[in-house]
């Protein structure tokens, strides 16, 4: 059996792209989010704060709503249910918080 490794920064952003090619932006996982509502863009809409972090992930914008709010998940797991695209929406907010603090 081959095993072949690849370096984490690779394998992340593998990971980042593949979530962003997939999330629709919808916004189901923030709307159900309990801390959302404990940041400054609380009364933002999700499914536009879902397409910045997004673009984060797919073109490498920053965005510091995007950043304020993948910094806010605190784990819950309520958003794991409601995404329809069957994306890890914890997962991705974290990819989302760490490519944020590159840029």
């Amino acid at each position: 059996m081959v095993t072949l490794r690849m370096p984490l920064d690779e394998y992340l952003a593998k990971e980042a792209k593949a979530m962003a090619d997939l999330c629709t932006a919808c916004g189901k996982c923030l709307e159900v989010c309990p801390m959302v509502d404990y940041t400054p863009y609380k009364d933002h809409d999700r499914g536009s704060l879902m397409a910045l972090a997004r673009g984060v992930l797919k073109d490498g914008t920053y965005s510091e709503e995007a950043k304020v709010v993948a910094g806010a998940c605190t784990g819950s797991a309520d958003c794991l249910d409601v995404c329809p695209e069957g994306i890890n929406p914890m997962r991705m907010l974290r990819l989302v918080q760490t490519n944020a603090e590159r840029l």
